[in-house]
């Protein structure tokens, strides 16, 4: 009935009549000491008693569980100890149907050896065994380093010690890691990764993806615009209102941007991001995130806008608005998270929505009909009884575990809104004539499970493994006078350089086939270190780092290119060279540094560059990178690290090694322009 309240049992194992509607899994934070607050719980849709209304435990936030919804595990949402029961600050809470005969439900606070990030991503891969989470250094909730993402089998877990251990992977990031998306395999991992402050946000936000059982990156980062419009020191709003969902096809990572009514759309094959306008009146920004995998409404994606919801039609990438309506706002001050989820059931009929903050109910439930058009409310679920701080946080549902689907999605209606135009915010993809089989659906016939032909991409041959592939890498460093100007933390800019530079050779396998060089320039360039794997050889070459006056880059990227086309040059490394300057080229312009680039590139060489400061040239130096996101830009000499960090990741998985960017030339007859002279990969036989 709409408008009832679905109260939360208190003595929930001694529950005899079975339910009915679909199982949820719901997740609220009220540190207030009632059966379903700061707990996870079980609901039905449709039923106004909640199967199991969990204990209270420290603000769990996102949730992910197993393939029937008995065994569940959230990441903490804040890190207030309300002296319940004690837990470590950054652990999990877990709920499970316990295995005994009785079938009665548990819940406890896990402590971790390595602490659980606060509104971080969690995701249990297929098979219910091994999760993934993103852990942090220290067990405080502003921490500013050890971020990162840790495998774990459920194994690990001592249910008597209410313990953790047992850590099979992990990968390092400077980032926070929001949310962890998993592919319908559970082999690869896409993890949205976000700034915590003002400083981070000079490398991020971003998206990585990794190969689930060793945790290391197997495609090139994409960047990303800003999940929120300020990043916050420490009180983690981007953390906490960022979303991510992956399309049914695996082509597509759509990111929510909280403070603008946009999306950002990451095609993880191009791994180029663009941005969309929403056209949902009024709203100030887009939240949760959640595309269909069910038989009905299949392939539509619903999106939360902070004062209403709506329903698009999704085809190649591309969201068509449908239908929407309004909603009682969440909470949006980055107190709890994630802010403003919303889901689809496992059958695709429902929606289910974070709603407000202060009233009779935290979550709402609509019946999505008639292809995408009807939104009609049927229930509101409540699992805290306290109608003044509701913070309604996650929503997992069976939509999250379906297997791959055998289905496609309706075309758009034709009274349907269009996107606009698109924003790119970065070159864009190639288009043309799709390469594979699209099979369609009719848009007057509701769609049927039916066996489909299943195209595996060449990825599945072609994965780039970083650490199988080495590189050739001159480091190209400013040296003018202007470098010795001060840093935010009252250093020379060249000292900062420095540290950064040994930072991207940490990342390098220097004994395991890698080499780097080491060039100064200013009035003229200096080859300090020729190629070499030696370590030491390379710091004492960082060490003699002199300043003069002027900034001849063309010398710089000259010296590098002739290092690299020498006879130190590995055959089989892939030759980099990643330049820094803190000023314009100068007392020429930039056009021999331009030239020198070119040719670099042309004898096969990857050139990143990074500019410093403000008294840039920009556009040459992106002209300089050649595109594909190579041209980094740094406010302050303190972020470079970071930069230099994120390079050294990308660079063995670059367009021309990874599958999914690197086209193949046409051979034609005719004159064809840049944007169809490239066809997909071929595929895999």
């Amino acid at each position: 009935m709409i408008g009832q309240t679905h109260p939360a049992r208190h003595d929930s194992n001694a529950r005899v009549d079975q339910p009915t509607g679909e199982p949820l899994l719901l997740t609220e934070d009220c540190a207030c000491d009632r059966r379903g607050c700061d707990a996870i719980s079980k609901v039905h849709i449709g039923d106004p008693v909640a199967e199991y209304a969990g204990s209270t435990h420290v603000s769990p936030g996102r949730i992910t569980a197993n393939s029937d919804l008995s065994f569940a595990l959230a990441s903490r949402s804040n890190g207030i100890d309300i002296g319940q029961v004690f837990v470590k600050l950054g652990g999990l809470y877990l709920l499970r149907k316990h295995p005994g005969a009785d079938g009665r439900w548990e819940d406890m606070a896990l402590t971790t050896d390595r602490p659980v990030t606060y509104a971080g991503g969690i995701a249990m891969l297929p098979g219910g065994t091994r999760f993934l989470v993103a852990t942090q250094g220290d067990d405080a909730r502003c921490s500013t380093k050890g971020f990162g993402v840790s495998l774990f089998g459920v194994d690990g877990i001592d249910y008597a010690a209410r313990h953790l251990s047992g850590e099979l992977a992990h990968l390092d990031s400077d980032l926070p890691i929001a949310e962890i998306v998993l592919t319908a395999s559970g082999e690869q991992a896409h993890l949205l990764a976000v700034p915590y402050s003002d400083a981070t946000s000079r490398i991020g936000p971003l998206v990585m993806t990794v190969d689930v059982a060793t945790l290391r990156e197997i495609a090139p980062r994409v960047r990303l615009q800003p999940v929120d419009d300020v990043d916050h020191s420490c009180d983690w709003v981007g953390m906490a209102s960022a979303h991510a969902a992956l399309s049914p096809d695996e082509r597509y990572l759509v990111v929510n941007r909280y403070g603008r009514a946009e999306l950002q759309v990451v095609d993880l094959r191009t791994r180029v991001a663009r941005t969309v306008r929403v056209p949902m009146a009024g709203i100030p920004g887009t939240m949760g995130l959640d595309f269909s995998r069910g038989a009905a409404n299949h392939g539509m994606l619903a999106v939360h806008g902070q004062i209403r919801i709506a329903v698009f039609a999704w085809r190649d990438g591309q969201p068509t608005l449908v239908s929407s309506v309004a909603v009682d706002p969440p909470t949006t001050d980055g107190s709890s998270a994630p802010a403003g989820d919303i889901a689809w059931d496992g059958a695709g009929a429902h929606v289910i929505a974070a709603i407000s903050t202060s009233g009779p109910a935290e979550f709402a439930v609509w019946r999505v009909a008639n292809e995408g058009r009807s939104l009609a409310r049927t229930s509101l679920i409540r699992v805290c009884a306290i109608d003044e701080l509701n913070y309604p946080n996650d929503i997992f549902s069976l939509n999250h575990v379906l297997a791959p689907p055998t289905a496609t999605a309706s075309p758009p209606p034709p009274s349907a809104t269009p996107f606009p135009s698109p924003t790119p915010t970065a070159t864009p993809p190639p288009t043309g004539t799709p390469t594979r089989p699209r099979p369609t659906a009719s848009p007057t016939t509701p769609p049927t499970a039916v066996a489909l032909p299943i195209y595996l991409p060449v990825a599945l041959r072609e994965v780039c493994v970083p650490a199988e592939r080495h590189v050739d890498a001159v480091l190209v460093v400013d040296a003018s006078s202007s470098m010795l100007e001060l840093t935010a933390a009252r250093r020379p800019k060249l000292d900062a350089a420095r540290e950064a530079a040994g930072v991207f050779l940490d990342q390098l396998h220097l004994a395991a086939g890698d080499q780097a060089a080491i060039v100064a320039f200013n009035s003229q360039a200096t080859l300090l270190a020729p190629l070499t794997g030696s370590r030491s050889q390379l710091d004492e070459a960082l060490g003699r780092l002199a300043v003069a006056e002027q900034t001849r880059i063309d010398l710089g990227i000259e010296t590098a290119r002739l290092e690299l086309a020498g006879p130190r040059r590995r055959a089989g490394n892939q030759a980099v060279l990643v330049v820094l300057t803190d000023g314009r080229a100068n007392p020429d312009g930039p056009d021999a540094a331009v030239d020198e680039a070119r040719q670099a590139k042309q004898a096969g060489a990857i050139v990143y560059t990074i500019g410093l400061g403000e008294a840039l040239d920009e556009a040459a130096l992106a002209e300089m990178a050649g595109g594909g996101g190579r041209f980094y830009r740094a406010p302050d000499a303190e972020a470079l690290a970071g930069i230099y960090r994120e390079i050294a990741g990308t660079i063995p998985c670059p367009a021309e090694a990874f599958w999914g960017r690197r086209l193949r030339p046409v051979t034609a007859r005719r004159a064809i322009g840049p944007a169809s002279a490239y066809l997909a990969p071929r595929e895999a036989p």
